[in-house]
């Protein structure tokens, strides 16, 4: 799917046409997801830095795949400052 949707971006000459055919691929498949797989894999689970912080390890990386408009810069300013990491060298 994201192949074609790369050689559209190429082929295509309205750029309103192109974001309206990414949307529209994008709500696709989020319905298909929701439909087959159930909301809870739409949804982003609630959690905070702290419940994270405890499962984590040098061999359990935790990665954060932030969707559009999301900035997660302050949850973990907040987080260091009270963890009193901020300070640290």
């Amino acid at each position: 799917m994201a192949a074609y949707v790369d050689s559209f971006f190429l082929a295509s000459a309205d750029s309103r046409f192109v974001v309206l055919i990414v949307f529209q691929v994008v709500f696709a498949v989020t319905e298909f997801v929701r439909e087959n797989l159930g909301q809870s894999f739409i949804e982003p689970p609630r959690t905070d830095l702290f419940t994270l912080f405890v499962d984590i390890s040098n061999v359990t990386p935790l990665v954060f795949v932030p969707s559009t408009g999301s900035d997660p810069m302050g949850a973990f300013l907040r987080f260091a400052k009270e963890s009193d990491y901020l300070d640290r060298q």
